[in-house]
């Protein structure tokens, strides 16, 4: 009966160290150096997070294959607002493969002042490593309302 719970006890132990080393693979740091964008898909500042004059920073999370690709993506943090379409947007993404098949995308998202006419209502400006700024112009009360006859 001794040597029962030994190997009970001894299987517990073992569980628990796959289980801590299962857990710090998942949350272990990317480094900048690792990461390596191959590809990417440009990101329209959502319409209601501009109506709403919604800025902010949102940090995803993903998973790469053998290949590059994105399998899996979470968002780390950001507004909710901004949250949907970042997620989406970085499942397009593709990378150099790397050892943590992981990479982090910081989409930093920012409404600008005035804007002149014909101006595109938002730009993305990919800078190396994994920064994707999102700009966008405030729509004025006056352009968004039906014209008068």
């Amino acid at each position: 009966m001794n040597h029962l719970k030994k190997c009970l006890l001894l299987a517990g132990l073992l569980g628990l160290v796959a289980l801590s080393c299962a857990v710090a693979q998942e949350i272990s740091p990317v480094n900048d150096k690792d990461i390596n964008v191959l590809d990417y898909k440009d990101l329209e500042y959502p319409a209601i997070a501009v109506t709403s004059h919604t800025e902010g920073v949102v940090v995803i999370r993903v998973t790469l294959d053998h290949n590059g690709r994105v399998s899996d993506a979470v968002v780390i943090s950001g507004a909710s607002l901004l949250t949907p379409q970042s997620l989406e947007n970085a499942k397009n993404w593709r990378f150099q493969p790397n050892h943590e098949n992981a990479a982090v995308i910081v989409y930093d998202f920012r409404i600008r002042g005035a804007c002149h006419a014909g101006s595109v209502g938002s730009q993305m400006v990919f800078y190396p490593p994994n920064h994707a700024q999102i700009t966008a112009c405030p729509q004025p009360p006056c352009c968004t309302a039906a014209p008068h006859p």
